[in-house]
């Protein structure tokens, strides 16, 4: 027979019904043909003869049927394709005649061979008709990594990682949109000055006519002192050049001066050209500027104020107190903040903090009972200039207190927190946060704020 077809594998789609499919060319042996089923995902998995495949050979010496036990599902697709191997098996003897059938069923294995090759390089990367380039060979893989060339253009080597370059992919698109957002700035701010422009001309073309509405008025719009109601009695009595006024002459003048003498009393001073006052006329003021940045400690730890120094607003308090245990002193760099100073008695004002109405802060007085695990808050009072980050833990739904850690209040500090306005220059400030007093308190906390 002849092999009249180049066609050597069939694929079909997988639709969840049909298990037969048609191998529309000839094969010599069951063996000699390779079965594939890929699942969706892409693996591809060979299916083994007689458990999961048979063959049916067709009525001529072309092709067959393949059954599947299972029918591929849609998104699976299956593949079949001649795959012989290369071996030589048939013998010649000595003196045996050779017959046509021989030599032609061997000259059919050689050309089934050759294509089942051609099948396997269709599918493989190829350089074009044109290139010199010879004996390409693969590094060895590396996961993840990518594949490129040389330096010198005559080789594949292992890439950056995919990681990587999907982190230079994000770096050029951020580039990408911050180009875009300068062009678009770019664009209003021409926007803008053309507008600005457009405005300036037509306020200037409106001065211009009024200007010649003023020049080309005439005598017959002017009018005389007698048709301007009180302005002769004003007039009367007046000097015919300038003159002046004393201060007694001026109702409700009382005593302020009548011209700028600095910053005497009953002075009234004069404002420059742009309207402000000279300085020295008010006294300064320190300000701290818009707030931008927060830390807070609860552990002792470093402050870093960068170049140039800050004024800043230092919020802190020293350890709690419980009961006859004092706590310690809070400090950042030499400035203290002093834990509770009061003796043991029934009465014990605590710092709290609650969570609720903005993360305000409540001073309260508990009773204590020695005998009672229970602890009280008799009375307190709200400050809203403690930072809600000193808060922890939301308040209960009464204003008991069960030991430590309960979820009512925290425990700040003992006594008063101190707020202060202090200048400090660039460089890295030690902070120390004042241990707890005891069991049932908890240690001081500092917030500084720039």
């Amino acid at each position: 027979m002849t092999i009249a077809s180049e066609r050597s594998k069939v694929v079909y789609q997988g639709n969840g019904s049909t298990r037969e499919f048609v191998v529309p060319f000839h094969y010599t042996r069951t063996e000699d043909l390779e079965v594939v089923l890929r699942g969706e995902d892409g693996t591809e998995r060979i299916l083994l003869h007689g458990s999961e495949y048979v063959m049916q050979q067709g009525e001529d010496e072309y092709g067959g049927t393949c059954v599947l036990g299972t029918a591929p599902q849609p998104g699976e697709a299956l593949s079949v394709r001649r795959d012989p191997p290369i071996l030589q098996e048939t013998a010649y003897e000595e003196g045996v005649p050779l017959s046509a059938r021989a030599r032609e069923n061997a000259l059919d294995l050689l050309t089934m061979i050759a294509q089942a090759n051609r099948e396997r390089v269709d599918r493989a990367l190829m350089l074009p008709v044109s290139s010199t380039h010879k004996g390409l060979i693969l590094p060895e893989p590396e996961a993840r990594r990518t594949l490129v060339w040389s330096p010198d253009g005559t080789g594949l080597e292992n890439g950056p990682s995919v990681e990587a370059v999907g982190a230079a992919q994000g770096a050029a698109q951020t580039a990408l949109d911050a180009a875009g957002d300068s062009q678009a700035a770019r664009d209003a701010a021409l926007f803008a000055r053309e507008a600005a422009e457009t405005a300036r001309d037509q306020a200037q073309a409106a001065a211009v006519h009024e200007h010649a509405l003023l020049t080309n008025r005439d005598a017959l719009d002017s009018h005389p002192i007698a048709a301007i109601a009180g302005l002769q009695a004003a007039l009367n009595g007046k000097s015919a050049t300038g003159h002046t006024h004393t201060v007694a002459q001026i109702t409700n003048a009382g005593t302020a001066a009548t011209r700028d003498v600095g910053t005497a009393p009953d002075s009234v001073p004069v404002l420059d050209a742009e309207g402000k006052l000279a300085e020295g006329v008010l006294p300064k003021v320190r300000s701290i500027p818009f707030q931008e940045h927060g830390e807070t400690f609860f552990e002792s730890g470093t402050l870093e104020i960068p170049a140039g120094g800050r004024w800043c607003r230092v919020i802190g308090i020293g350890g709690g107190r419980s009961r006859n245990v004092m706590g310690g002193e809070s400090s950042l760099g030499t400035v203290l903040f002093f834990p509770g100073a009061l003796t043991s008695s029934e009465y014990l004002p605590y710092l709290v903090v609650a969570t609720e109405r903005g993360l305000q802060v409540a001073i309260a007085e508990w009773k204590m009972s020695p005998t009672v695990a229970t602890s009280r808050i008799v009375s307190f009072e709200q400050h809203d200039c403690i930072p809600a980050s000193w808060a922890e833990v939301k308040p209960g739904t009464s204003y008991d207190y069960v030991g430590a850690g309960s979820n009512a209040f925290r425990r700040v500090g003992t006594g008063f927190f101190g707020v202060r306005d202090i200048w400090l220059d660039a460089g890295n400030y030690p902070v120390t946060i004042g241990a707890a007093g005891g069991s049932n308190a908890t240690p001081g906390a500092i917030t500084v704020l720039y």
